[in-house]
């Protein structure tokens, strides 16, 4: 895990880069944007990592998908931060900090760093593990890692690019949202999740939809993962005869909450009609959004 932890240490080692756009302010080293990482396979591990308009790191969301069974002792697939938030979902091994706190305090620590753990030496000299310095952490960071850094090496600007080269959503805000990340998610098996990214100001930015989903892999073992995290969403493929896949079904959608910075009436009226090639349900989507902003 050592050897692991330095190399992603090198991977997200961040200079900051001072770069001009006619103002002489500093700028970071990132896409400004709503990232997705992820690890591969049964009950991976998911990161979104907001990038604000100038390139820095604002908010890191770590959660893992997660299998049990309901009341009925049904098997269910969902993830851990669905069980309230992250609360119920109870580790052995640690009194002091949930696993919710734990993760928590990693996403803090990438974000204070701008992506980077620090390495600690030992009075031999030797490295040691970054994430020992995380007073409380005891569980294994490896998967949150690499789904962190597969996020920051798509966010990564190419040589010769600027945060300020791209596009970002801007307005006054239209509540009093703080700032950050915000999950929302629907109950239950295969249940749906929104991820809002807003700024500063309150205004929402950034939203991704996903999907917890089931599958059997060539072994036709059950695989628990979630829709975006079969290539981001673009290998999750519906009925052929669609003329738009899921992903950019629900990217559409989501660009048109964006823009109106609302859920609008004619989107639950006949979605078909108020985004252009939208034919999915999106009764589930629209609930998780509404979870996340506790919108009515």
């Amino acid at each position: 895990m050592k050897k692991l932890l330095i190399a992603l240490t090198a991977i997200f080692s961040v200079t900051l880069l001072a770069a001009c756009n006619g103002e002489g302010e500093d700028l970071g080293e990132y896409r400004p944007g709503l990232h997705l990482g992820y690890t591969e396979g049964h009950r991976n591990d998911v990161a979104y990592v907001y990038v604000d308009r100038d390139g820095f790191i604002k908010d890191i969301f770590i959660d893992s998908v997660y299998t049990t069974t309901d009341d009925d002792d049904n098997d269910i697939a969902i993830t851990k931060r669905t069980l309230d938030g992250g609360y119920d979902y109870t580790m052995t091994g640690n009194e002091d900090m949930l696993w919710v706190e734990q993760v928590n305090a990693l996403a803090q620590a990438l974000i204070d760093n701008q992506g980077e753990l620090e390495d600690e030496v030992d009075e031999d000299g030797d490295l040691v593990d970054p994430s020992d310095a995380l007073a409380g952490v005891t569980i294994s960071v490896d998967g949150y890692m690499e789904a962190v850094g597969n996020a920051l090496e798509r966010a990564r600007l190419e040589d010769g690019e600027s945060p300020h080269d791209f596009e970002v959503a801007n307005g006054e805000g239209t509540s009093d949202l703080e700032a950050g990340i915000h999950h929302g998610y629907t109950e239950g098996h295969r249940n749906d999740h929104a991820y809002i990214a807003v700024n500063e100001d309150g205004f929402i930015e950034h939203i991704k939809i996903d999907s917890v989903y089931t599958n059997s892999d060539e072994d036709e073992n059950e695989v628990a993962t979630t829709k975006r995290s079969l290539d981001y969403g673009y290998d999750y493929i519906m009925q052929p005869d669609n003329e738009y896949l899921w992903v950019e079904q629900v990217d559409m959608l989501a660009e048109a909450i964006v823009e109106a910075q609302a859920i609008e009436s004619d989107l639950e009226d006949d979605p078909a009609d108020a985004v252009i090639g939208v034919t999915i349900s999106i009764d589930g989507y629209l609930s998780a959004i509404r979870n996340a902003l506790d919108w009515d």
